[in-house]
């Protein structure tokens, strides 16, 4: 063979080998797959509750590999997936996250709240691991709204005004579906609890002091590998007057369990009461143990959940009081106007409300003061007594003030038919103003929860004016 056929030979193979060495360097490098040519369609909701919904729509056809949701809240999506990369559920694009990867045109998304709407975009891609190619182009888009709750008729029947009202209540609520304690991660963290975030990993969060525990599936309490969340009885179990008892339905009520940080927040609180702390002796993010103004040792949970603690209290005492021959109370360590200023300030919100109407799904029972703000007003939870309560009522509004007697806060509850200034005044018996708060009201109701724990004990006078009309009523603080 001559010199000028081999060389020929030899550049032929040369370019064949720099042709395979090009196209493996190029599949190394994650070679994008074929963009897909077109999205799917009709995209619609079905079983759509507060605390979750079914989302289906039809294939793009041709048909893509797969499909990713994008899912934003209150406001369009307005970010799109980029070539190239993976993606799992739970990450985050622009202002959405996505709740879906797959290859069937059907899913239904974790942390759905109550009253809210959700926005989707969906695309249609080709390719894994670094080689997909979105198509980015007129997504499939839709919005979901999930009611505000789930009550419906529940309450029909029931008068707050009447004195065997917590025998009405409690007739409501009991029996119910019983679980066992085991079963709160299967029902409670994965049905409903746990959040999709980065990475596809899920978190949980402790509600006492707002910590974030994220771990890779399958969910573990205190005691497993990386496990620190563990169930704390918000009515803690030593006050239960089956103690120590763990085989009734009262120890597994899922409507007392929530989880929490097992070292830094369960252990802190142990069975202190719930309180404000004035002088801190321990806090983990945004949880406290301390001294409270009467240097009595409470557990301050973060603000979010103040309300939710003081339901939780409130449901069991009505729940479980004079139930298979037991009495349960307000122990007297805890301070119940504390539960109930807190009950007011931190009202239900989309996530407490949907957590009611989920467990109500499970055990077939409600949380009736997550549903009416209202009811705490006729119970004293320390003697699980009803209580009346005197209205005053003139044009435009309705007024009542409760507790009354009171011991440190009161609340003034006014119910208004239209916008206006509404204004409250306290005067002592000797016609003295001792006391006065102004605001503007739309109409409904409204909670107005006020300290006068400085106001020394006697009779008073309420002093209501709403658009020009005044009424008044007599309280006395004990």
């Amino acid at each position: 063979m001559n010199t000028s056929k081999k060389y020929l030979i030899i550049c032929f193979v040369g370019m064949v080998l720099l042709a395979n060495t090009q196209a493996v360097f190029a599949l190394s490098m994650g070679g994008l797959s074929e963009k897909p040519v077109a999205q799917p369609d009709n995209l619609t909701f079905s079983n759509v509750k507060s605390y979750s919904y079914v989302a289906i729509f039809n294939h793009a056809s041709p048909q893509p590999e797969s499909y990713i949701v994008l899912r934003s809240i209150g406001q369009t999506v307005t970010g799109s997936p980029d070539d190239g990369v993976t993606y799992y559920v739970g990450d985050a694009i622009a202002n959405a996250r996505v709740v879906y990867i797959g290859s069937t045109p059907e899913f239904s998304p974790s942390w759905v709240v109550a009253g809210t709407t959700y926005f989707h975009s969906i695309f249609s891609f080709n390719g894994t691991s670094g080689n997909e190619s979105y198509l980015t182009t007129n997504p499939l888009s839709g919005s979901v709204t999930t009611p505000p709750n789930m009550i419906d008729d529940y309450y029909d029947g029931i008068n707050s005004n009447s004195e065997n009202f917590i025998e009405a209540l409690q007739n409501l609520i009991r029996p119910h579906n019983a679980f066992a304690y085991g079963s709160y991660t299967p029902v409670m963290i994965n049905g409903f609890e746990a959040r999709d975030t980065t990475g596809g990993q899920k978190v949980v969060y402790c509600v006492y002091t707002g910590y974030a525990y994220v771990y890779n599936e399958p969910f573990g309490w205190i005691g497993t590998p990386g496990g620190t969340l563990s169930r704390e009885h918000t009515f803690p179990h030593s006050w239960f007057p089956t103690h120590p008892s763990t085989s009734g339905v009262e120890y597994s009520d899922f409507y007392n369990l929530f989880p929490v940080h097992q070292n830094n927040a369960n252990n802190r609180r142990s069975n202190h009461p719930l309180g404000v702390v004035q002088t801190v002796t321990y806090q983990f993010l945004d949880g406290k143990l301390g001294r409270d103004s009467q240097n009595n040792i409470v557990y301050e949970p973060r603000d979010s959940h103040k309300g939710d603690a003081a339901r939780a209290l409130f449901y069991m005492l009505t729940r479980y009081h004079n139930s298979d021959g037991n009495e349960w109370y307000l122990p007297p360590q805890q301070n119940q106007d504390i539960l109930k200023f807190w009950h007011f300030t931190d009202p239900p919100d989309a996530w407490e409300k949907a957590r009611n109407d989920y467990i109500h799904s499970q055990q077939g029972n409600r949380n009736p003061f997550v549903d009416s703000i209202h009811f705490v007003a006729k119970i004293d939870f320390q003697t699980m007594q009803w209580m009346r309560v005197e209205q005053v009522k003139i044009q435009h509004f309705n007024a009542c003030v409760y507790p009354n007697p009171f011991a440190g806060y009161t609340t003034v509850e006014v119910e208004t038919f239209k916008p206006g200034q509404f204004s409250a005044t306290i005067y002592s018996v000797k016609g003295i103003p001792v006391y006065s708060t102004e605001r503007s009201l739309a109409s409904g109701t409204t909670a107005i929860e006020l300290n006068l724990k400085h106001l020394p004990t006697g009779a008073y006078i309420f002093r209501f004016v709403f658009d020009g009309k005044a009424s008044a009523i007599k309280v006395v603080k004990l």
